[in-house]
């Protein structure tokens, strides 16, 4: 609910033509602006990537082989897509897609370094896709049915064939879409009443699909998976009111993790299925409340976590540890009220990068410890 109500107030401002609309047109770079850190768990440096009002909402960030740092989202000033980079060394930006698009984004490179992202058309409440696969920006509707595409996520698997996961709003189910066979395909998921909000989506090493999202009637964490060969559906978490913001990562045995905040007790909670059962604990911050919104996740190559959340009740953009065996707490940006989005990366040294909306300055942000 919290998330429809500020892109109500966003999409209420909107200027209703964008001053570019294709992906020739680019930004200034402004990633020297703002320069912040904190010593507790490594060096983190903040900037500012682009600024103007509502710009960087629902962002998602991919890094590529080479290190360089790709961010999808909304730009609700222009009401466009927008997409920035550093691969050529500072950060620029771009429009992807045209007015009344670009909400609910999710990015993911391909095999050769190829951008990919899913992303919701609130003029035609449709879902649609981009990618530069083919040396130049193309956008394409992949679900045309009402009101279906927003909370997408996107994942590629080994021949690079395209899963997203996404929401149908008007009949609250869960879908899905790939291009693994060739043509698009769409799948209804999970038919449940009230179920699909907050979807998160990764494959396995055998390309199986794994989704968390959200029960929104029962408030339960729900996941889904084809590794069977068929789709399986399981309640993961009944007993700590899971409103929002799932996230989904596997690590190198394939043991599935999922973060989420249970907004019952305000805790940011943890979910894994080791050993084929699943258990839950909420992650040791007592300091902390109403700690865990907006989470995203990955997982290292050690199997150590790493989250990015919001802390609504104090202000800022958190980091969660497990690397040195101990859960560790370090606050990259306190100088807002509520980040409202943020999302997680690492490059292939282990470096975390995370993109984020600054509600006070309404500007896309980026933090490294890099």
């Amino acid at each position: 609910m919290r998330r429809e109500l500020i892109l109500l107030i966003a999409l209420l401002l909107i200027v209703p033509a964008a001053l570019c609309l294709t992906a020739a047109c680019s930004g200034d770079d402004d990633d020297d602006d703002d320069d912040d850190d904190d010593d507790s768990g490594g060096h983190w440096t903040v900037h500012t990537i682009d600024t103007g009002g509502f710009v960087g909402m629902f962002n998602s960030i991919a890094v590529d082989s080479g290190g360089s740092v790709h961010i999808s989202y909304a730009d609700y000033q222009s009401g466009s897509l927008k997409y920035a980079s550093n691969k050529h060394g500072r950060f620029s930006t771009s429009v992807i897609d045209a007015p009344g698009t670009g909400s609910y984004t999710s990015i993911a490179l391909d095999s050769a370094d190829a951008l990919h992202i899913s992303y919701y058309d609130e003029i035609n409440g449709s879902l649609k896709y981009a990618t530069d696969s083919t040396g130049n920006w193309k956008t394409h509707t992949i679900d045309s049915h009402p009101n279906v595409g927003k909370y997408t996520s996107i994942a590629l698997d080994s021949a690079d064939g395209v899963h997203i996961s996404y929401f149908a709003e008007d009949a609250g189910d869960l879908l899905y879409a790939t291009n693994a066979g060739g043509s698009w395909e769409l799948r209804r998921i999970d038919q449940a009443d009230g179920v699909g909000k907050y979807t998160s989506l990764a494959l396995d090493d055998g390309d199986n699909a794994h989704i968390s999202y959200v029960d929104s009637v029962f408030q339960d964490l729900v996941y889904a998976t084809n590794s069977s060969g068929a789709w399986d559906i399981e309640t993961v978490d009944h007993d700590h009111a899971v409103e929002w913001d799932t996230s989904i990562a596997l690590d190198d045995d394939g043991t599935v993790h999922i973060v989420y905040f249970a907004g019952g007790a305000g805790d940011l909670m943890w979910a894994v299925n080791e050993q084929g059962a699943w258990t839950t604990q909420a992650l040791p911050a007592p300091s902390l409340t109403s700690a865990g919104w907006d989470d995203s996740l990955a997982v290292d190559a050690q199997g150590a976590l790493h989250i990015s959340f919001e802390d609504y009740h104090d202000n800022g953009l958190m980091y969660a540890t497990n690397a040195s065996g101990d859960w560790e707490f370090v606050r990259i940006d306190s100088q807002m009220s509520g980040n409202i989005f943020n999302s997680l990366a690492l490059d292939q040294q282990g470096y975390v990068h995370v993109s984020f909306y600054d509600n006070d300055t309404q500007s896309l942000m980026y933090a490294t410890n890099e």
